[in-house]
């Protein structure tokens, strides 16, 4: 089993993986807010790439909620 589909990085424990690429195009005050779980993932599984995410997930489906 992939190890992003394990991980929960909210308090609500919904699952929301961050990648490479959203990091990529937050805005300062998005990064701000998020900047705790992003590291929290980082330091647990890593932020992948969209492709690694999908690749490693082989076809399962994450939603991006904001």
């Amino acid at each position: 089993m992939s190890k992003y589909l394990k991980f929960m990085n909210t308090p609500e424990g919904v699952q929301q993986i961050f990648t490479r690429e959203k990091i990529g195009k937050m805005s300062g005050d998005e990064f701000d807010k998020n900047e705790k779980r992003i590291y929290e993932q980082l330091n647990k599984v890593g932020i992948p790439t969209n492709g690694e995410l999908a690749y490693e997930n082989q076809g399962k489906i994450f939603v991006w909620h904001t």
